[in-house]
C-alpha cells in the first residue's frame, strides 16, 4: 500500500498501467480517477515546462497527480497555486515519497528532508 497525504478528503482512482488503468475508469464510471506512471510523468514534466504559464497539460485533467516530494517544493506554484489549478481540471494531488525505480514508496517518519 501506499501511504499518501490526498489533497481532498476522499479519492477514488485506480493506478496501474496504461490500458487497465483506463478501462477500469470506463467500467467503473464516473467519479474514478485513472492514472499510471507514464501519464503522471506526463503531466509533471509538461507543467514544469509550461506551469508558469498557467497552463494545465490535458495530461494533468482528471487523475490523480503522484507528485514525488522532492520534486513538489519545483512545480510551478506549490502548493497553493497547484492544488486548485488541478482542481479546476477535475485532479487531485497525491504526495509521496520516495520514488524510485519500482514506483513509489510510503511516507513514514514526520522527518522529511527534501534535499537529501
Amino acid at each position: 500500500m501506499i501511504g499518501c497525504w490526498i489533497a481532498a478528503p476522499k479519492v477514488w482512482g485506480v493506478y496501474g498501467g496504461d490500458e487497465p488503468a483506463w478501462r477500469a475508469t470506463e467500467l467503473l464510471g464516473d467519479g474514478l480517477l485513472g492514472f499510471s506512471r507514464a501519464s503522471v510523468k506526463d503531466c509533471l514534466k509538461r507543467y514544469m515546462a509550461l506551469g508558469w504559464t498557467g497552463y494545465m497539460p490535458e495530461s494533468c485533467h482528471n487523475t490523480v497527480v503522484m507528485v514525488p516530494l522532492k520534486i513538489a517544493p519545483w512545480l510551478w506554484g506549490w502548493p497553493n497555486l497547484l492544488t486548485p489549478r488541478l482542481r479546476d481540471v477535475g485532479s487531485e494531488i497525491a504526495l509521496v515519497y520516495p520514488m524510485n525505480d519500482d514506483g513509489a514508496a510510503s511516507i513514514d517518519t514526520l522527518e522529511v528532508d527534501l534535499f537529501a
